[in-house]
């Protein structure tokens, strides 16, 4: 539908064009070779009552025409645009009045107000606003915020673009834009650009409500698809299957009789979406107490370690100690058989080798992690030799892969030199060992022990006395907590999902629930335990006792890393406290966490939300976030019988089911044409009727309640 709120018709202004001046017949004959199907008339700081009147009635069958009129104003930072007002032909004598009030002192040429001047001036009327934007003679940004600021109904202001790419820059911002003609020469007006609003009005108050309406009002080049056509299953007048039905990138409601195919409209739409492979969400009324359930259940997942983004699991730290064995010092026993030979023993000093002890410990730990990361490199050499580059600068990633070749040959290198040291170490200790073993043979004496194992047997024991340690410190760690925001249920307040993660330990393990772990409590009581002995003396007789313990606990339940001593609990909560919602806070939230966890989502299928949900949640918590996902530009599809969600959303798309006597109909339009167009035949309804009837009880019901709320 054309439109064009920026209409002159008169040259007010000294440096104007006289071709601004048009005739009644003039007008008439380029309104309807425009097409144009509402127009303001706005010349700029004068407004002729007499002259609207006579243009408005001779295209009274072609155009709706409203009053308006075209102001220079000044913001509070003194900056200078214009400004435009139009207003509901039915008020247009009071808006004369108020014209001729700001005007009567000042020419067309000297006119000026103040921005908060002018909002006083009209604030009480149903005024829309149109500021220059993307154009001349407009006011600075702060100055328009400001003028925004001060409105009761800051949706009322719109922005002025000069042509319809301009259009497409401020929607794609999410600024609520427009465009008019600003006619110069009348014999040109049919080759203006005009808006083409997405819907087609009747009258001023259509147009306030779509105003009203947090979207786009009109059409540009970048979004010109505002809907989508789409063939679905149903019941229709003369056949079951199929017909197609718009479905707009906003709001859609399906209403209506029971059992007239409403749901079945949501399941054909849902099969299209699933074919076409696009994201959806499926969201119906009823019994959500599965829904809570599901939410606050923890999975076997869950129980991971890294979700408290901690440095160590200490999986190894555990295994460490799940294999730990004691090492045996030497006995005195070996010295003494050996010092009781000490006659035999003067032939095994002529090889002083022999006498040599060991103080090597082996470990090939340090070269195999070496030799490791020397591999891993070398996987990631190659992965980046193979990589197609393309947009990406190809010097500077072969700069790279050459510092890796180097880093890559210094691990091989340093590897070799470990390996080199801990192995010829290995080789003299067994050389020294075998050859004292040989001497021993051959003379019949007893060998002196080579080293007297105190050092590997006491380096052992700390070693696992500091792997208890960093075990235990994870687990006396203070619990951790997460918290997914749920919705909110009025003043209660806001409803999160509260997760709770601690390990079991010395201090709690009486007090933790053993629901709230995977592994056996008492399993893991006992290790903890053990544990806790070992830490205390290191040096106990006791200790294999211990580990051994620990290794039979582990081994029963399949115990490896600090998962198993991980606790979590997950429940609802207001304020800090625990909160278990009724069955019908349940629907409310279950709605809103769908509506805002999925906002990534592009359609929302959503049957009968309205079930279990007050009156008071929907219009406050639910509308709200419909709106939101509206602005958004997301399909919406929702069938319900509430009339706060099928009205106060202003859907762009209303969709009429009706069923009497096995005949079935549809029919489409919305609120701001008033108008229900049948799919089968040429059949109009009102929008308004039929929403009374099926959403409000019938006009005698609406009526009644609004005479007894007065």
């Amino acid at each position: 539908m054309k439109i064009d709120l920026h209409c002159h018709t008169k040259n007010t202004k000294n440096k104007e064009s006289d071709l601004r001046n048009v005739s009644v017949e003039k007008f008439k004959e380029k309104v309807e070779l425009s097409e144009v199907k509402f127009l303001a008339i706005t010349n700029h700081n004068c407004f002729f009552k007499d002259n609207y009147k006579e243009l408005k009635e001779a295209v009274k069958d072609l155009c709706y025409v409203i009053p308006g009129i075209e102001l220079d104003v000044e913001g509070i930072n003194k900056s200078r645009g214009h400004v435009i007002l139009i207003a509901n032909p039915n008020d247009v004598d009071d808006f004369e009045k108020r014209v001729n009030q700001i005007t009567k002192d000042f020419t067309p040429d000297n006119f000026i107000i103040g921005s908060h001047e002018l909002y006083e001036k009209f604030k009480d009327m149903d005024i829309i606003y149109i500021a220059h934007f993307l154009k001349d003679k407009k006011l600075s940004i702060e100055d328009l915020e400001d003028f925004e600021s001060i409105m009761s109904k800051p949706l009322r202001l719109l922005k002025e673009a000069s042509n319809i790419v301009s259009i497409g820059v401020l929607q794609s911002n999410n600024h609520r834009a427009m465009i008019g003609t600003d006619v110069i020469d009348w014999n040109n007006y049919e080759n203006c650009t005009f808006g083409n609003l997405k819907f087609e009005i009747k009258d001023y108050k259509s147009l306030l409500k779509l105003v009203d309406k947090d979207t786009q009002l009109i059409t540009d080049l970048i979004n010109e698809n505002f809907d989508e056509k789409i063939i679905v299953y149903g019941k229709s007048e003369t056949k079951e299957y199929p017909f197609e039905l718009p479905i707009y990138d906003d709001v859609n409601i399906i209403f209506g009789d029971k059992g007239s195919g409403k749901t079945e409209i949501l399941n054909s739409l849902k099969e299209h979406y699933e074919m076409n492979g696009d994201k959806y969400v499926e969201f119906s009324g009823g019994d959500k107490e599965g829904w809570y359930k599901q939410l606050i259940s923890v999975n076997k997942e869950d129980y991971n370690i890294d979700n408290l983004q901690l440095d160590d699991n200490c999986a190894d730290k555990l295994e460490n100690i799940i294999n730990f064995s004691d090492e045996t010092p030497t006995s005195i026993k070996s010295y003494y058989k050996y010092f009781k030979n000490a006659s035999k023993n003067k032939k095994k000093t002529m090889m002083k080798s022999l006498l040599i002890s060991k103080s090597h410990s082996f470990n090939d730990k340090i070269y195999k992690n070496l030799f490791s990361d020397y591999i891993s490199i070398s996987d990631f050499i190659k992965k980046l030799e193979n990589f197609e580059y393309k947009n990406y600068d190809n010097d500077e990633i072969n700069k790279n892969i050459n510092s890796l070749n180097t880093l890559k040959d210094n691990i091989y290198k340093k590897y070799k030199e470990v390996w080199l040291e801990e192995n010829s170490s290995k080789l003299l200790d067994d050389f020294i060992e075998k050859m004292n073993n040989y001497v021993s043979q051959n003379i019949g004496s007893p060998s002196m022990p080579t080293e007297t194992g105190l050092f590997n047997f006491v380096k052992k024991r700390v070693e696992l006395k500091n792997n208890i340690k960093s075990i235990t410190n994870i687990l006396n760690k203070t619990s951790d907590s997460t918290n997914e925001y749920i919705g909110k249920l009025g003043l209660k307040g806001n409803v999160y999902l509260t997760t709770k993660y601690k390990f079991i330990n010395l201090l709690n393990k009486k007090d933790i629930n053993h629901t709230t772990l995977i592994s056996n409590k008492g399993e893991l009581a006992n290790i903890i335990t053990n544990m806790g002995k070992i830490m205390e003396d290191i040096s106990s007789p006791k200790l294999v006792e211990y580990t051994k313990t620990i290794v039979q606990d582990c081994n029963n339940k399949d115990i490896k890393d600090l998962n198993d001593f991980m606790s979590i609990e997950r429940f609802f909560e207001i304020s800090g406290k625990q909160y278990k919602p009724s069955k019908g806070e349940l629907a409310i939230l279950s709605l809103q966490h769908d509506l805002i966890s999925k906002k990534e989502y592009e359609i929302f299928l959503i049957d009968e939300p309205e079930a279990n949900l007050g009156s008071t949640y929907i219009n406050d918590e639910i509308v709200p976030l419909l709106k939101d996902l509206a602005h958004a530009k997301k399909k919406i599809v929702i069938a319900t019988h509430d009339a706060n969600i099928a009205i106060r959303t202003r859907p762009s798309n209303s969709i009429l089911k009706i069923v009497d006597n096995e005949n079935y109909k549809t029919y489409i339009g919305n609120m701001f044409t008033d108008i229900l167009y049948s799919i089968d035949s040429s059949e109009k309804l009102s929008w308004k009727d039929e929403s009374i009837k099926y959403l409000e009880g019938g006009k005698d019901a609406f009526e009644e309640r609004g005479d007894l709320y007065e």
